[in-house]
């Protein structure tokens, strides 16, 4: 299923190259012209237009250095390589300007740069250790393969930036992180207007806006004094169930479990005050139990984040997300039977989850083995209409395919049938596709645990492909 939320990102193409053609002598027997400007910005732009075409859910607006005429470098065209998404390079000229305007990128932005340069081009040594699709003159095409999987990489957060690379703390917000803040700033805004000292709170609110009102001086030091600005509305008004749970959420999104947790049961308790109590509450204070038991390996912790999540689902049973979660918890406490019931109530809500699916499955799979099902003839039939579904949802999936979380659960489903030889040809392509360690830590968890509870075949060597990858790019 297609989803409506589309990507939307800006691709600068910047280069050097003149409007007249240059000749290159690249080998003894071929000499051929490099493409004139006009020609190259085509090809590169045809190159980002069939990546569109290919993801529908992407939508890239291009822009090039043709917009921005004349020799000198103008404010606009600075801001234009901060702004954009992506900037392809056209490197070949070996041109001061284009390197210079490389170089700027680079300071600015961890990813996405992608650099192309003609075969047989001599580039200084400073780019020998960056990577660099080279391409014959008029035939870019046949690189799109490469520079397609490139663009996914480096889109989906790929570090290219050598500067970044040698100075791992330095730290420039992102825009979406920027926006994230400023969203929070204006729920807050208009939570505060409840608040009888309104002067105070909206001298809180314009100071945390202050912070974020010029993106070039968004820092980790702006973003603590944003987190202080909302620390200080709370202690203006901790009565105020709005005002106490968004500054609970902003604590949990900076992964501060801890004072989350204490200023999300001060929300929650807020909240059965009203006539109406929201679920919305109990959900991320599970969430953040839950995610701190994960770090601490706490029991007592799961426990909890399972009270929460209960709680949530009662008030909302239509949140097949909270259905999958409490799955997951009691799946954690070996609560199978109640993992199970809480997979299927998300597959009633949503038969698209295919986190539910799979997870079901597993249970069903590993219960009928053990021989711990209280019914084993309903969940033979149960696991039946399950594994036919998987097939529809997931048999597209193909070991080309570059969506982890879909190649994964294509792997466990697998795995789970016992189609080892298969099952261990996706999770190769999982750990080929990877964006984080969290990513493969959920995949490791899962193959632990069908190890633990039913040992299926393949299951040992679907461990060792995760773990190796896992401890390459866990973080040190």
């Amino acid at each position: 299923m297609v989803s409506e939320n589309v990507n939307k990102y800006e691709c600068f193409v910047i280069t050097a190259y003149e409007q007249k053609p240059l000749l290159t002598d690249f080998t003894k027997d071929n000499c051929f012209k490099l493409q004139d400007f006009n020609m190259l910005i085509y090809e590169i732009k045809a190159a980002v237009l069939e990546y569109k075409k290919r993801h529908p859910n992407t939508d890239l607006i291009i822009k090039d250095s043709r917009e921005y005429p004349g020799a000198n470098i103008t404010k606009e065209f600075f801001q234009q390589l901060y702004r954009a998404d992506l900037v392809i390079a056209e490197i070949s000229s070996v041109s001061p300007n284009v390197y210079y305007e490389l170089g700027v990128r680079m300071a600015l932005r961890k990813f996405a740069t992608i650099l192309i340069a003609l075969e047989g081009i001599e580039l200084p040594f400073d780019l020998k250790n960056i990577r660099v699709i080279f391409y014959q003159a008029g035939k870019l095409k046949d690189k799109w393969h490469e520079l397609h999987s490139l663009m996914e990489a480096r889109l989906n957060g790929e570090i290219d930036s050598p500067i970044y690379d040698a100075l791992p703390d330095l730290e420039i917000l992102q825009r979406s992180e920027v926006d994230a803040l400023k969203q929070k700033n204006k729920e807050l805004q208009q939570q505060l207007c409840l608040i009888n000292n309104e002067q105070k709170a909206f001298f809180l609110i314009d100071q945390g806006q202050d912070f974020l009102s010029q993106e070039s001086n968004i820092c980790k030091q702006a973003l603590e004094k944003c987190l202080q600005s909302y620390h200080q509305a709370y202690q203006l008004a901790s009565n105020n169930f709005r005002v106490v749970f968004a500054y609970g959420q902003l604590l949990h999104s900076l992964a501060k479990y801890d004072d989350a947790i204490r200023v999300l049961e001060q929300a929650v308790e807020l909240n059965e005050q009203g006539s109406n109590p929201l679920s919305e509450p109990y959900r991320e204070l599970g969430l953040a139990y839950r995610r701190r038991a994960t770090k601490l390996g706490s029991d007592e912790d799961y426990h909890q984040a399972k009270k929460y999540m209960l709680k949530a689902t009662h008030l909302n049973n239509k949140d097949d997300d909270a259905w999958g979660i409490l799955g997951g918890l009691n799946k954690r406490l070996e609560d199978f039977e109640g993992a199970i019931e809480c997979y299927r109530r998300g597959l009633q809500v949503n038969s698209d989850s295919t986190y539910c699916l799979v997870n079901e499955m597993m249970l069903i799979i590993l219960c009928l083995k053990c021989e711990a099902s209280q019914n084993p003839t309903n969940d033979r039939m149960r696991l039946k209409k399950l594994s036919e579904q998987a097939k529809l949802q997931l048999n597209e999936v193909t070991l080309e395919s570059i969506d982890y979380w879909r190649v994964v659960n294509r792997a466990e489903v697998l795995l789970l049938l016992g189609n080892s030889d298969e099952a261990l040809k996706f999770y190769r392509r999982a750990a080929e596709v990877v964006d984080t360690p969290d990513q493969l830590k959920s995949a490791l968890d899962n193959i632990i645990f069908i190890q633990e509870h039913g040992d299926l075949p393949g299951t040992k060597e679907a461990r060792d492909i995760v773990w190796r990858k896992y401890q390459h790019i866990i973080p040190t």
